[in-house]
């Protein structure tokens, strides 16, 4: 019953690095798999209505956090101008999100539609950046209000720069993989069922 035991232990114990080696693929065999590329096709309609989604969560977000701020900021007028861009932001974003989400028009033509959705990406975030820059420049002013406000739109328009360069990039080349290399592994940037 002991020689039993000791060998049953001795199959326990070994089994892993038995099971490594023989788990082992040939260097060929593992060099055509990491050469193997997956593609998958771009659907336009798909992404626009992720983004669409995506913009809903941002603006539901904002206001929610923006309502938690102003209700929190007490005397504090720069906090409660933070409060007042996030809620205001974020019933903006919302109101886009539910108007393109019920009554936005889409091409039949996947192509052309790409294009309308790349341009207004770009434009988007043209806007956004031009909105940033403005509420930096509230920031010199002497008021405190002021401040906050500025602050409150530059908060709101680098998340919706964000958005819009993610939108804009994925819309001008859909079909392109892009591979994250760090160390010994890869990461995929996955969005739409695309990895890039």
């Amino acid at each position: 019953m002991k020689k039993i035991l000791a060998i049953i232990l001795v199959i326990f114990l070994c089994a892993p690095v038995f099971a490594g080696e023989m788990g082992e693929e040939p260097e060929e065999m593992q060099e055509q798999e990491s050469k193997e590329r997956e593609i998958i096709v771009y659907d336009v309609g798909k992404h626009m209505e992720n983004s669409t989604n995506i913009l809903l969560a941002i603006g539901g977000l904002s206001f929610a956090s923006g309502i938690v701020v102003a209700m929190t900021s007490g005397p504090d007028v720069t906090s409660l101008g933070i409060g007042v861009q996030l809620i205001s932001w974020g019933l903006v974003e919302t109101g886009f999100g539910v108007y393109d989400k019920n009554w936005g028009t889409r091409k039949k033509d996947d192509e052309v539609q790409r294009k309308k959705f790349e341009e207004m990406s770009r434009n988007h975030l043209i806007f956004d950046l031009c909105c940033m820059a403005a509420g930096g420049v509230l920031l010199f002013i002497n008021d405190p209000a002021v401040r906050g406000h500025g602050l409150g739109i530059m908060i709101n328009s680098l998340v919706l720069s964000l958005y819009d360069t993610v939108n804009f990039m994925i819309a001008k080349d859909p079909e392109k993989l892009k591979e994250l290399q760090a160390s010994d592994y890869n990461f995929y940037l996955v969005y739409n069922g695309i990895r890039f």
